[in-house]
C-alpha cells in the first residue's frame, strides 16, 4: 500500500516536471507533421497525381502513406508517455 501512494506521489511529481517538455515536444511534433503534410499534398497537386491515376510510372500509389507516415513520431510519443503513467516506477 505504501508503495502506491510513493509510486502515485513520484508520478505526479514527475509529470509536472515533464509537462512543459512534453508539451513543447509534442507541439514541435505536430507542427513538423502539418509542414510534411502540406508539402505531400502541394507535391500531390503538381506531380503527384500523374502517378495515383497512372498516367507515369515514376513510384506507385503514395498519398495515404506520405500523409500517415509525419505523425508516426507524435503517436510514438504519446504511447511513451501513456505507458509512464500506467506502468509503476517503484516495484
Amino acid at each position: 500500500m505504501a508503495y502506491a501512494c510513493v509510486n502515485c506521489g513520484l508520478k505526479v511529481f514527475l509529470f509536472i516536471i515533464m509537462l512543459g517538455p512534453a508539451i513543447v515536444v509534442a507541439i514541435i511534433l505536430t507542427v513538423m507533421a502539418i509542414i510534411a503534410n502540406i508539402f505531400t499534398v502541394l507535391y500531390f497537386c503538381l506531380i503527384g497525381w500523374f502517378c495515383e491515376v497512372g498516367i507515369c510510372d515514376c513510384h506507385d500509389k503514395f498519398i495515404v502513406k506520405a500523409l500517415s507516415a509525419p505523425w508516426i513520431p507524435l503517436i510514438e510519443f504519446s504511447k511513451k508517455i501513456i505507458k509512464f503513467l500506467k506502468d509503476p516506477l517503484i516495484t
